[in-house]
């Protein structure tokens, strides 16, 4: 599989024609048919990791140049079985596909009350700063948000009630957050809001979009606006978390559970390890750095 683009459903049709063929063997081939079986088994239906992210399964941590990535590939280190990643799929079709009870899970996922009535989470792997608007620098609306920010914090809520607010873009499928997942939904449909429907590269921001000038403000994260050849500002928002979570999610299934107990024992295993934990808070900013580490203590004790 490795080398080539397989369909998600290709990959799950194959694993089903190995069952059906190894369930015929019989006779004298049992005992071998039992122990392909058996050797099989551990590998019969691995995990796959289903996200617009590269095939990590298949890279160096040399050539990988995003923290969250070598992170997840630290985690899938320890996973002790056999995984590949499905990189072609986008949010929508990822979260379809885990409610077929297929073998798959979706790492970088927030947990929402809203997605844990659907999915399986497993613990959490990763903690980053917020998520930020994000502006073209020394544009008009960067302007806007300095003079905002000089009364307290800029609120998302404010922005979207101007009645010529900035034009704000959005990717479907996309937790913000439980405060602003709500807020986006109240205000579904606004004039202001742009809704972007599919996005298959991996962290494809809005930066084309805000570039093109057709939308003002993107809400992403800070470190990821950073990497962009664009010179853009960001502003933290009243609405957002300070800080996130990043878990895997599974199907809500013995199957989906299994999956996330498996990769429990990897996040284990890995996350209080320092260099696991220096390439986790290297990206956050020092002065938030001790807020953090001390959140993050709190939830992995």
């Amino acid at each position: 599989l490795r080398g080539r683009r397989v369909s998600s459903e290709c990959i799950f049709s194959q694993l089903a024609a190995w069952r059906s063929i190894l369930c015929r063997i019989g006779g004298r081939s049992t005992v071998f048919g039992a122990l392909l079986f058996a050797s099989a088994a551990l590998h019969a239906e691995p995990l796959v990791l289903l996200h617009a992210i590269p095939a990590i399964e298949a890279t160096a941590e040399s050539e990988l140049k995003q923290s969250e990535l070598k992170l997840l590939q630290k985690v899938m280190a320890s996973y002790g079985d056999s995984y590949r990643v499905e990189g072609d799929v986008s949010r929508k079709r990822a979260i379809e596909i885990l409610a077929q009870d297929q073998p798959a899970c979706i790492p970088m996922m927030l947990k929402t009350p809203e997605r844990e009535a659907r999915m399986s989470f497993s613990q959490p792997y990763m903690i980053e700063e917020g998520l930020r608007l994000v502006v073209l620098t020394s544009s008009p609306w960067q302007q806007k948000l300095d003079e905002l920010q000089k009364a307290g914090p800029i609120s998302l809520q404010q922005l979207l009630s101007m009645d010529k607010g900035p034009i704000i873009g959005i990717d479907n499928n996309r937790s913000f957050g439980v405060k602003v997942d709500e807020l986006l939904q109240r205000h579904a449909g606004h004039r202001a809001i742009y809704i972007r429907t599919s996005a298959l590269q991996y962290l494809d921001t809005m930066e084309p979009m805000l570039n093109k000038k057709y939308v003002d403000i993107m809400i992403e994260y800070g470190k990821v606006a950073k990497r962009t050849p664009l010179k853009l500002s960001v502003y933290p928002f009243a609405e957002a978390d300070s800080f996130v979570m990043s878990y895997f999610s599974c199907a809500l299934t013995e199957k989906g559970q299994s999956f996330v107990a498996a990769l429990n024992r990897a996040i284990a295993k890995s996350i209080d390890k320092s260099d696991y934990q220096q390439l986790m808070f290297e990206e956050i900013a020092p002065n938030l750095r001790p807020q953090a580490k001390q959140i993050w203590r709190r939830v992995t004790k």
